[in-house]
């Protein structure tokens, strides 16, 4: 399965094309949602519910989780 990634900010492109300046390079952007892989103790946090991502959603053991790190911080 492919690793979900999903921008949340105009302009953003994603993995290795983020158009943000502070991104350091092999890091993944603060304005894009990149969901764990399948089999990982991070994956419990993916978002689950249908179309894309809302800014931030509680998980199963109600912890709540952000979309992005610029969605926390907004």
């Amino acid at each position: 399965m492919a690793i979900e990634r999903y921008c949340t900010k105009e302009g953003c492109l994603g993995g290795d094309g983020c158009t943000n300046k502070w991104r350091q390079p092999g890091m993944p952007c603060t304005m894009e949602y990149v969901a764990s892989p399948d089999g990982t103790p991070e994956a419990r946090f993916n978002w689950l519910g249908e179309g894309p991502p809302p800014s931030r959603w509680r998980a199963a053991d109600g912890t709540i989780v952000y979309r992005s790190y610029s969605d926390y911080c907004d």
